[in-house]
């Protein structure tokens, strides 16, 4: 899915209010998204603003992470 820079802007934005609030559920749209947990929230504002900055420079790099708790 590629997002416009504008999509990404509003998706830091609510994420920065959650992040403030300390709500642990987001709506975007017609979207639901639950986090458990403030880091993932962390993680997931980095990932946008990184995204934003891709956009921005012309650069289309994606990246995924991946986390276990079992170290696997």
């Amino acid at each position: 899915m590629t997002l416009s820079e504008a999509e990404i802007i509003a998706k830091i934005s609510t994420l920065e209010i959650e992040l403030a609030r300390a709500e642990q559920q987001v709506a975007f749209g017609d979207r639901n998204v639950t986090y458990k947990r403030t880091s993932e929230t962390k993680d997931a504002l980095n990932y946008f603003r990184e995204l934003l900055g891709n956009v921005r420079t012309g650069r289309s790099k994606q990246t995924f992470g991946v986390a276990t708790s079992k170290g696997f």
